[in-house]
């Protein structure tokens, strides 16, 4: 016999039916315990961390060094040649889709939501990368190209590209 419904189309207990309910989870469970609190986790793409506190000589780290490239220090004659911000502000609405795809990937294929994260700030890496390889301007002076050798603005050693990382982290945990 049919289990009965009341007025609001729902089964009345003990109406009869007899059948048996049995709940699969599919992964469901697992899914939303790896998604849950990932906005509480952020991507930071640049110099930090150990290779920022590197020392680069004249009283300086790598950290110091990359700001006065990013921002310029015009007492000294140095200017802007910003590496770190140029790929997040041109291509925020691609990085902002880049991480929703990441994400929805992992989601389909039962990923870790945080290695997402982090192949996308390894892309975004690669880009700040190829952005000072490619030369930033303006163009080096006479001297400097002189003293180094060569004249691709922010590289003489490689220590300062070598230095921008990704790091994956809880926004409360610093």
């Amino acid at each position: 016999m049919p289990a009965k419904r009341d007025s609001n189309g729902r089964f009345i207990k003990g109406s009869g039916g007899g059948g048996r309910v049995r709940e699969r989870d599919n992964g469901l469970r697992e899914m939303l315990r790896r998604f849950r609190g990932l906005s509480d986790w952020r991507v930071r793409v640049g110099v930090q961390g150990v290779q920022a506190q590197a020392p680069r000589g004249f009283g300086m780290t790598n950290g110091d060094l990359a700001v006065i490239h990013e921002f310029g220090a015009p007492k000294a004659g140095i200017p802007a040649r910003p590496f770190v911000r140029p790929p997040l502000d041109t291509k925020e609405a691609h990085w902002r889709g880049r991480l929703a795809s990441a994400l929805e990937a992992a989601v389909k294929s039962g990923g870790d939501p945080k290695q997402a994260l982090h192949v996308v700030g390894e892309e975004l890496r690669a880009e700040m990368v190829d952005r000072v390889k490619a030369g930033i301007p303006p163009p080096l002076q006479e001297a400097t190209i002189a003293r180094k050798g060569e004249d691709t603005p922010l590289i003489d050693t490689g220590v300062l590209i070598g230095s921008i990382s990704v790091v994956v982290d809880n926004k409360g945990s610093t």
